[in-house]
């Protein structure tokens, strides 16, 4: 009996490993796992103004400190307000002032919309702190799906809300018709950038500015088509039906780091999943690789996630993700460690 024991026993463990082996030889080179970990940022009460849902907007590193400004509200579609979080190693995170420092209600009484998510966020060089948000405004308004702009001198102080949305879609016939989404706004040689996705998802492109104000969108010159008439995508879903960014790609995240232009980005061909792409100049990105770098197959049965963005300090690649948890949502992360093109 004893010896049987033993020889199930070396089976079991044999099988173990050749498994381990061959798990480890599918395994994409990078890959990150949210479920493992406990949220670092959790909904409020069910009587709070961030009762159901929350999601990190914007996450950046500035003077020595990572900074968050992250959406919470009460239902969807509503007003949304905006916690201010500081972190000393992009983990652990503290809330500054028990209040949002922008009210749902006072972006709403700038613009009619459902309601407008910070996606992303910087301190320019004369220290003003700069707000992105996406207008999600229902399909028979007569507003634009664009960009509002918020800014403040401190970001405990006041935040001035621009009347005037500072990027919208071209038009009916554009490929980026309903809204330009998930902007992600960096600095580079002293231009801005901002890159979105357009409409439903169809594609990710860039626009440039002097100011982070007025923006300029890319247009390809050699395009004739009338969806591509006064704006181009330069990230579009991959062809092959059986990838797994196929048919749409939206929510692009990028970051400048010593690996280059880096785009984390959201696809959902049946299955929510987001990966990784880089770029050399920020205008012609490649895949890092053909598989997600997470997708909802990874987690347990009945849960979900949507908004993702990415932060990048020393050699340290953070994920933030909003998931479904306890009739909610939370905010979940983790990391990829070291260059990925090393």
């Amino acid at each position: 009996m004893k010896f049987h024991r033993l020889l199930v026993s070396l089976t079991c463990l044999l099988l173990l490993a050749v498994f381990s082996a061959t798990a480890q030889e599918d395994d994409p080179p990078f890959s990150i796992n949210y479920d493992d970990r406990d949220p670092i940022i959790e909904h409020g009460a069910w009587d709070a103004w961030d009762a159901r849902f929350v999601s990190v907007g914007a996450v950046f590193f500035h003077d020595g400190q990572f900074h968050m400004f992250r959406n919470g509200y009460p239902d969807w579609p509503t007003p949304s307000g905006i916690a201010y979080h500081v972190s000393d190693d992009g983990i652990n995170w503290t809330q500054v002032g028990e209040e949002p420092i922008i009210s749902g209600e006072t972006m709403h009484r700038v613009f009619d919309v459902d309601t407008a998510l910070v996606y992303s966020g910087l301190v320019n060089e004369d220290g003003t702190w700069m707000l992105y948000f996406q207008a999600f405004v229902p399909d028979d308004s007569e507003i634009p799906g664009g960009v509002i702009l918020a800014t403040a001198a401190d970001p405990t102080g006041e935040w001035t809300i621009r009347e005037e949305m500072v990027i919208v879609p071209d038009g009916a016939d554009s490929w980026d018709v309903g809204a330009i989404g998930a902007p992600s706004v960096l600095v580079v040689d002293g231009e801005y950038r901002m890159y979105y996705h357009g409409g439903n998802g169809t594609g990710i492109s860039v626009a440039t500015s002097d100011d982070g104000i007025s923006w300029t969108k890319y247009d390809d010159p050699t395009t004739t088509d009338v969806l591509y008439a006064n704006s181009d995508p330069i990230f579009m879903p991959a062809e092959d039906e059986n990838a797994w960014d196929y048919s749409l790609i939206y929510d692009p995240t990028v970051v400048l780091t010593p690996d280059g232009f880096v785009m984390a980005y959201s696809a959902n061909p049946g299955v929510a999943s987001h990966g990784l792409a880089i770029s050399e100049d920020g205008m012609t990105f490649e895949r890092l690789q053909d598989e997600p770098l997470f997708n909802k197959r990874d987690m347990r049965p009945i849960r979900d996630f949507w908004l993702v963005r990415m932060a990048y300090h020393d050699e340290r690649y953070f994920f933030y993700a909003e998931i479904n948890n306890r009739g909610g949502t939370d905010i979940f992360m983790d990391t990829i460690d070291g260059l990925l093109t090393q």
